[in-house]
């Protein structure tokens, strides 16, 4: 029994023993408790949102909560700062801190009492639409705010606000919530749109994309009514933005044709692209008879071409033929050596192979005719003999100023000459090369009539002018024209003074009997603002270069780039690599701009501006050193004077930006545009002139003073010595007089966009020539 009762009492013990065991934990070590945390609000029901705060009174404990229900713990959130409460909710709490046993739980539970706000509606109801449609949202409830998602999620406080009513272009799913303080937010509203729309019809080219031997026209037509069509030549994706089809489009040369049609609201047409491949036949090399080689005696040369109705250009001076050299049209009479060199052209075929053929004349030749008295100026009549050193020779005479052959007269007695004229002579001889042609001048003056004077002296004038024309011989008749013709006595009669209201050129000669004729007088009156053909007046402002305050006065500039055409028609010459006389002059130095300046001043009777070394400022009577790098500095310039110069570089840079039309500050990047983007459609530069040359002045747009190219095509020269620009403000600056090298601006078909800014600069040696540059002109306004 004892033993029965002392098993009982043991396991007892053992058993007591398991509890306290298995209910020990660290709190059973630790002497303190934490404080159980406080609530700023207490369980209950409001009609508001809360903001709740949780406190614990022990020192530096840590409060930990859930909102499931759960009983919190040290890896629950932990409380940083109030807790927002816009719904019903149940908060349980416990704080903890080291060495402390854990407090008790707190908990609340809150409900709000709170109006919904209402749903938001669209005023266009869900469905399907053929076109692009608006939709607006809105809310009863005022002062709340909506909030709307547009790929399918579920919007909340952080979606896109709403604010103005939505473009829906494309099929598209609207979710929208709103929300209000102190409500509870609207349920989730979702509209459905289904966009069905009309398609413009593709496009179709004429004739189909492919292989030609010709240039085409290419006409683009579309089914759709009202389409507008759009289309690119290089390469780019059609937009609204790229080049309307109102024309055929020419094409000469392998292009890529891109179109796109549009209309109104319905959707765009695909993307026709065609490609047309223009591979030109090539004309047959020209053929020449006799064959070239040595001949005892002149030969007469024909040429001829295997391809009908091609047009063969020749020259017989060595130099290579272009498509401006001379036609060959009949038989060519050789007499002397001779290098002719040919190429054959017909329309929209590649030109033939150029061909050169020598003729060697080994037959010796009529020393020319020699004429006595010489060619000249003389008081009265003259009896002209005419010789020739070879003996036996017979000599044949023009005086009408045709070329002599041996049908013309035949000279055996003097020649009587009593008028000015021109007498012309060729010697002959049997199996002799006819001579060379003399050629002499006799101006026979017995007494001549003074040259006619104006009163006023001619120039430019703000308004009508009554023009007095006289004349120093007594008794002479004066004769005029208006028209630039030269004036004769069949002309218009002077009697008396002449109103001039507008810009005029008066020509003016004096006859009397007996007497020479007076030399032509002509005048120049420049009535009102005057501006120059092809030239924009340019309104002066003030600009800021970048370092300082710049002020320009009025003038005037050339609206493109001087032509091939402009610059061969001033100096008979055109050093240009790219040849086409629609396009800018190029391969041209500082000094060759200069040059062209005072020769165009001097045939319009203008004031040339330059002047060179005190040698005054006609370029024919400059020294052999007249464009030596190292003389530049020698160059002045009268601003002053009528006639035409080079822009200085800020007025370069002034027009560039577009002139008094733009702000001072802060204007476009390029000439026309602050968008690389559209620099395109404003200037020819790598991008799309595809590095092989320049392109015909003004085929892009024009910036906003009215000029073309200068952010592309060729490269500028201005007249400014280069250097750093100054900090102070200045009024129409003129550059350094000191420096090695001189400004370029703008840019040329080989540059890059970088390059073509209106404030990109080019510091080059004066004598630099490249196929790159070019320039335009300036003038001053008087």
């Amino acid at each position: 029994m004892r033993q029965r009762k002392n098993l009982f009492l043991g396991t007892v013990l053992l058993f007591c023993l398991l509890i306290l065991l298995s209910c020990s934990d660290d709190n059973s070590t630790k002497p303190n408790k934490v404080a159980p945390p406080v609530f700023s609000y207490s369980s209950g029901t409001y009609d508001t949102f809360l903001i709740v705060e949780l406190e614990c009174t022990t020192e530096d404990a840590e409060i930990f909560y859930t909102l499931d229900a759960s009983d919190p713990t040290e890896s629950s959130p932990q409380y940083i700062q109030p807790l927002s409460i816009t719904n019903n909710t149940s908060i349980k709490a416990r704080a903890f801190k080291n060495d402390y046993q854990a407090s008790d739980i707190s908990a609340v539970n809150y409900e709000l009492n709170l109006p919904n706000v209402a749903n938001p509606t669209f005023s266009l109801p869900a469905g399907t639409y053929n076109f692009s449609q608006k939709t607006s949202i809105a809310c009863e409830t005022p002062d709340s705010k909506i909030y709307f998602t547009l790929d399918g999620s579920d919007p909340n406080e952080s979606s896109e606000l709403y604010s103005d009513s939505l473009s829906v272009l494309s099929s598209t799913t609207i979710k929208t919530i709103a929300y209000k303080h102190d409500y509870f937010p609207s349920d989730i509203v979702t509209a459905e749109y289904v966009i069905d729309s009309l398609r413009v019809a593709s496009p179709i080219l004429t004739p189909s994309p492919g292989d030609y031997t010709t240039a085409q026209t290419v006409t683009i037509l579309c089914s759709t009514p009202q389409a507008e069509i759009f289309y690119t030549l290089n390469g780019d994706l059609p937009t609204e933005s790229s080049l309307r089809y109102t024309d055929p489009i020419n094409i000469i040369e392998p292009r890529t044709i891109k179109t796109r049609a549009f209309r109104g609201n319905y959707q765009p047409s695909e993307v026709i692209s065609g490609e047309y491949n223009i591979t030109y036949q090539t004309v047959a090399i020209p053929t020449f008879s006799p064959q070239p080689g040595s001949y005892a005696e002149g030969q007469i040369v024909s040429l001829s071409c295997s391809t009908p109705d091609a047009i063969i250009r020749i020259t017989l001076d060595g130099s290579e033929p272009n498509a401006t050299s001379q036609i060959y049209t009949s038989s060519l009479d050789i007499n002397s050596d001779t290098n002719i060199r040919a190429v054959a052209y017909k329309e929209n075929y590649l030109p033939s192979q150029r061909i050169s053929a020598f003729y060697e004349i080994t037959s010796q030749m009529v020393a020319a005719p020699e004429f006595t008295p010489p060619p000249g100026m003389y008081n009265d009549a003259q009896e002209i003999s005419i010789t020739s050193e070879t003996y036996f020779t017979t000599i044949y005479y023009t005086l009408d100023g045709s070329e002599p052959t041996s049908s013309s007269q035949v000279y055996t007695d003097p020649i009587n000459i009593d008028l000015s004229g021109t007498l012309k002579a060729r010697a002959f001889k049997d199996n002799y090369l006819p001579s060379e042609i003399t050629s002499g001048s006799y101006d026979i003056f017995y007494q001549k009539v003074a040259e006619p004077t104006f009163t006023p002296d001619p120039g430019i004038y703000p308004d009508q002018q009554e023009v007095t024309i006289s004349c120093a011989t007594p008794d002479a008749n004066i004769y005029y024209t208006l028209d630039n013709s030269e004036p004769s006595e069949s002309s218009l009669f002077y009697t008396e003074p002449l109103n001039i209201s507008e810009t005029s050129t008066i020509k003016v000669r004096a006859y009397k009997d007996q007497l020479y004729p007076s030399d032509i007088a002509s005048a120049v009156f420049l009535i009102g603002d005057f501006v120059p053909s092809n030239f924009v007046e340019i309104q002066g402002g003030t600009f800021n270069n970048g370092s300082s305050d710049v002020t320009i006065s009025d003038f005037y500039i050339s609206e493109h780039e001087v032509t091939q055409a402009e610059y061969v028609t001033i100096t008979l010459t055109n050093p240009s690599t790219f040849n086409s006389y629609t396009k800018p002059v190029d391969s041209v130095s500082w000094f060759d701009a200069i040059r062209y300046c005072n020769l165009r001043s001097i045939q319009e009777e203008l004031i040339p501006c330059y002047n060179y070394d005190n040698q005054g400022t006609d370029p024919n009577e400059w020294s052999a050193d007249w464009n030596d790098s190292d003389n530049h500095t020698y160059y002045t310039c009268d601003f002053s004077a009528t006639g035409y110069r080079l822009p200085t570089e800020m007025e370069w840079m002034y027009v560039a930006k577009g002139g008094n039309q733009t702000p001072a500050s802060d204007y476009n990047l390029w000439a026309g545009t602050n968008s690389q983007t559209d620099l395109t459609n404003y200037a020819w530069y790598l991008m799309n002139t595809e590095d092989d040359g320049t392109r015909q002045v003004k085929t892009k747009q024009p910036n906003e003073a009215g000029t073309w190219d200068m952010s592309g095509n060729v490269m500028e020269w201005c007249w400014d010595i280069y250097d750093t620009y100054p900090n102070e403000a200045q009024t129409d600056p003129t550059g350094p007089i000191t420096g090695s090298t001189r400004s370029l601006r703008g840019g040329g078909w080989n540059s890059t966009s970088s390059n073509c800014t209106v404030d990109f600069r080019g510091s080059i040696t004066p004598s630099y020539i490249s196929h790159n540059t070019g320039f335009r002109i300036a003038k001053s306004a008087q």
